[in-house]
């Protein structure tokens, strides 16, 4: 009896305690890409296991965000804010130097299209525009300014 009630003790103990909700995740960026990829045509399928090898489309989803705390001016300070978008007609007066999910997107699609860019750079743009995909799928990335693409709103349950 003393084992059940710790045991149900520790799980009220544990349900109370306040935890950051981290609702998106990788969670939300591979099932967007496995729908994504469920919808795929052959020739595109192949064009993508040229591109990833290996690596499936769910798992390069997850890579950007990965890669956010890698070290570099590249994932510390430019790709940044390429992971949401403030909608228009919403004032927005901090609009990131180095563009939003939408530019980034337009900008990574284009060099899938670039027949002169190099095999890196389109793995790059790949990864890129699968999670991008991925975030504007997520509701506090596309909205209101200011609050980073609603990565500065911090929720306990």
């Amino acid at each position: 009896m003393k084992v059940r009630s710790f045991l149900v003790a520790a799980v009220v103990t544990a349900a109370l305690i306040p935890s950051p909700a981290y609702a998106w995740g990788k969670t939300g960026h591979r099932v967007v890409a496995a729908l994504a990829d469920a919808q795929l045509s052959g020739l595109t399928r192949a064009h993508v296991k040229e591109l990833l090898g290996v690596e499936s489309l769910d798992e390069a989803a997850t890579w950007p965000d990965e890669m956010r705390s890698a070290p570099g001016q590249f994932w510390q300070k430019t790709s940044t804010p390429w992971h949401y978008v403030t909608l228009n007609g919403v004032v927005y007066d901090h609009a990131p130097s180095e563009g939003d999910a939408l530019e980034a997107l337009n900008k990574f699609s284009a060099t899938l299209r670039d027949p002169n860019a190099t095999l890196g750079d389109k793995q790059l743009a790949l990864r890129f525009v699968v999670h991008l995909v991925g975030d504007l799928h997520q509701p506090l990335h596309v909205g209101k300014c200011c609050d980073k693409g609603g990565n500065d709103v911090k929720v306990k349950w």
